[in-house]
């Protein structure tokens, strides 16, 4: 059950800490609970947060956290506790977050050929999904709260209960008042699965999955009763099983396995009458896994019983059931969201979207799912070498088929029949062969023998890399053959290695290091591109050209000075006296921290230091280190967050503008601020350094540069949040600045430095605006320039 830790004070608020992440469901509980409490309500990738700034209070939820301002008194504290447990310690949350645990372990049982635990595993993946679409139902449907909840158990589906339900399955509206007397069984208190699953599943649920249900039941119908469920005979046999059936059972010879058939045939008969079909095929799946799971656990022959090949089918039925499940779900929550006003939905699918990415063990690029599992090299396979590392990977769907794929095998590049098995030459930095077997229950092994020494460099993510891309090159393969898509589900362990590694050598490593640089240069030449791209500039490897500057695009994973500081560049600059102007702009690729913070404040002083205290001079424009977490980063590349990396971008142009201007090279500014304001995630300065472009162009009508530099500065003080003292500091200086040297309005030049010096030293201008102040004029001078002035104009 979730727990919410003791809370704490954190900067100025009652925090409660939760030892789990929130799900999106309980996102959407919560927000309904206090969105009534507050008057505002903002969402970003990292919280959500209320506001009511009348009665100055606010409550933020994050990820593992729900944060109340100001500080609660002890009575408060405990009142709220028990408004946030009512939604995350709900048991429809809890009974469902097992069942896809449940489903898991199955798979990684069945990878490991160990049938009786996936059976059980799945078996109990089904029951404990009902049971928390139960919970669902009587809290949101019926609107009983979890304590009104009156019942000893859900039972099992088995073929007496089937029978039961079979006999009195009636239609009745399901109320507070007469669930015991609807859903239950003879038992006191104890509800049948059967018309609960009924009740409880969802039409469009059931009918998203019939597709995957109906593979199953082809599968069983051929095994069980040799007949195909397509065949137009099917129900003539299942009508003669049924009848001999009940003349076995008059006569009380009827076993519990003959049983389990009897109300498999029924069922597979109501289904074929097409009222609530899905429902029924339902009902087939679920008495079948009972009983895999009775026989799992006390029969001593139960893997003659049933195979790998209907374990697989069988898995991927219920698994694609659970995942409609969860998908509509979604949708459910999403028209939530839609209903309550502030609620975002392009904020909560990101939340969403990082619960989901949490909760997947591990998928690559090609949907392949891999599973951490314990299992030894296949014995059947006949190989004489000693492997170095394997891993097995199995066929869920229903629609495997061998032949199919050693037809398509012996027609993918770089594949060699070796007859037992076939292998694949990968053409990655690694020249290294991996070794394939597929059997007849869908079963890949895939191995690499210890007979080459690049084998010792070999880390597990580079053989799921290399198995990826034979499995790329495969599909291809079989669409070419047969003209279609491969539709697959396959399940896969991550990398096993049946002996100790060895010792890594000298040109190990050698390769090792060749390879991580090119592929850190493949990544840092993409992002460039995707960088250059909203510039609408073209790339040069890692650089982008921009009139007079080139932009040079780093990447650092490791936060030492040699990689921050473009070093190399700066000493080849100075000895070949490159004349271009160059911006340096490393990414540090890296979880954001107070150590991180130090280490980039000191490596951007050391390029000025060189400039000024060495003589480095005309080397580089600038140095500019951004960190990014690696979300951060794959957010970019990825499309799903442009945010963090542009906004970083703009700071940038408009940083190197800014110094350009206060360095009089006024006529390189202006592309540069202009590409920082066209960015999607514009940095509201770069309309003050506008403003200031106009204020210091003397090139411009002075009528003209004093409206824009005035307009300008005035949207950036309206856009800006966090630092308006020190840019309203700067736009007075610049306006002083502006009059003064150039308008020669020693009023408007004066009122401009009072407004100024009122923000006093808090402003980080406050020293330049005394250095202003020294250049005016004496207020003799200025007597004595007015009398010059008068005369002349009396003598005309």
């Amino acid at each position: 059950m979730p727990k919410i830790l003791s809370p704490k004070e954190v900067s100025g608020t009652t925090r409660f800490m939760l030892d789990f992440k929130l799900t999106s469901t309980m996102f959407v509980q919560l927000f309904k609970e206090f969105r009534s409490d507050y008057t505002e309500f903002q969402s970003t990738s990292n919280s959500f947060k209320f506001i009511n700034k009348a009665e100055k209070t606010a409550l933020e939820i994050g990820d593992d956290y729900i944060s109340i301002f100001p500080e609660l008194n002890d009575i408060d504290t405990e009142s709220f506790r028990k408004r946030i447990y009512k939604h995350i310690a709900k048991r429809s949350e809890v009974y469902i977050g097992t069942s896809r645990e449940n489903l898991n372990l199955s798979i990684t049982s069945l990878l490991t050929d160990d049938l009786r635990s996936c059976a059980s595993l799945l078996y109990y993946s089904l029951h404990k999904y009902i049971n928390g679409e139960m919970y669902n139902f009587f809290n949101n449907d019926i609107g009983l709260e979890e304590h009104e909840i009156d019942f000893k158990e859900i039972e099992h589906f088995t073929s007496a209960n089937f029978y039961n339900f079979t006999k009195k399955n009636k239609t009745k509206k399901i109320t507070k008042d007469n669930y015991h007397e609807v859903l239950c069984l003879n038992k006191p208190k104890c509800i049948d699965p059967f018309k609960l699953s009924m009740e409880i599943i969802q039409e469009d649920i059931i009918n998203n999955c019939k597709e995957s249900f109906r593979c199953y039941i082809d599968f069983l119908s051929l095994n069980l009763f040799e007949v195909a469920y397509e065949n137009t005979n099917i129900s003539n046999v299942l009508e003669q099983e049924l009848h001999e059936f009940q003349k076995r059972r008059s006569s009380k010879k009827s076993t519990q396995e003959e049983e389990v058939r009897a109300a498999i045939a029924y069922a597979l008969l109501e289904s074929k009458k097409e009222i609530q079909e899905g429902t029924w095929m339902f009902f087939v799946l679920s008495l079948r896994l009972y009983w895999l799971r009775q026989t799992a656990d006390y029969e001593f022959d139960f893997e003659v019983k049933t195979s790998v090949r209907e374990m697989s089918i069988l898995v991927s039925s219920i698994k694609h059931f659970l995942e409609i499940q969860k998908e509509l779900e979604g949708i459910k929550e999403t028209e939530e969201i839609s209903k309550n006003e502030g609620l975002d939905n392009e904020s909560f699918a990101i939340n969403r979207k990082k619960e989901e990415k949490e909760e997947i063990l591990e998928v690559d690029s090609s949907g392949l799912i891999y599973f951490n599992v314990d299992a030894n090299f296949p014995s059947d396979i006949v190989y004489s070498e000693e492997v170095h590392t394997f891993l097995t990977a199995l066929h869920l769907d229903s629609f495997f088929n061998k032949d199919n794929v050693i037809n398509a095998l012996n027609l993918t590049d770089y594949v060699t029949n070796k007859g037992k098995y076939f292998v694949y030459e990968n053409r990655g930095p690694l020249k290294i062969s991996l070794y394939l077997h597929i059997n007849d229950e869908g079963r890949w092994t895939a191995w690499i023998p210890n007979n080459n020494y690049q084998v010792n460099i070999l880390s597990p993510s580079e053989l799921i890399e290399i198995f990826d891309n034979f499995w790329k090159s495969f599909v291809q393969s079989y669409k070419g053959f047969f003209d279609e898509n491969f539709e697959f589900v396959l399940a896969a362990s991550k990398p096993l290695f049946p002996h100790e590694t060895q010792v890594i050598n000298s040109e190990s490593l050698s390769i090792i290091e060749k390879g991580t640089q090119e592929r850190k240069q493949n990544y840092i030449i993409f992002l460039a591109r995707k960088i250059g791209s909203f510039f609408k500039k073209a790339t040069n490897f890692n650089t982008i050209e921009m009139d007079d500057l080139t932009l040079n695009i780093d990447v650092s994973f490791k936060y030492d000075y040699n990689s921050l500081v473009p070093f190399s560049q700066i000493f080849f600059r100075k000895v070949f006296d490159e004349k271009n102007k160059l911006v340096y702009i490393n990414f540090l690729i890296s979880e954001k921290s107070e150590f991180i913070d130090d280490i980039t404040t000191n490596a951007r002083r050391i390029v000025p230091d060189l400039i000024k205290k060495h003589n480095f001079e005309n080397t580089i424009e600038q140095n500019f280190i951004v960190n990014l977490s690696p979300d951060e980063a794959d957010g970019f590349l990825d499309g799903s967050n442009q945010e963090p990396l542009l906004t970083a971008l703009a700071e940038c142009l408009n940083d190197i503008a800014y110094h350009r201007i206060m360095n009089n090279f006024i006529e390189g500014a202006n592309q540069l601020i202009e590409l920082s304001l066209e960015l999607p995630t514009p940095f509201s300065l770069s309309l003050a350094t506008k403003g200031m472009w106009y204020l210091r162009n003397e090139k411009l009508d002075i009528e003209e540069c004093e409206a824009q530099g005035k307009k300008y500065y005035e949207e950036a003080i309206k856009a800006e949040q966090e630092d308006l003292i020190n840019l309203k500091q700067k736009y007075y200086y610049e306006q002083a600045r502006f009059y003064l040297l150039r308008k020669e309005d020693y009023q408007a030049a004066e009122e401009n430095v009072d407004q100024a010096m009122l923000i006093g030293e808090n402003g980080i201008f406050f020293e330049e605006v005394l250095k202003l102040l020294n250049l005016f004029p004496d207020k003799k001078d200025l007597e004595e320039s007015a009398t010059t002035v008068e005369d002349a104009l009396i003598e005309e």
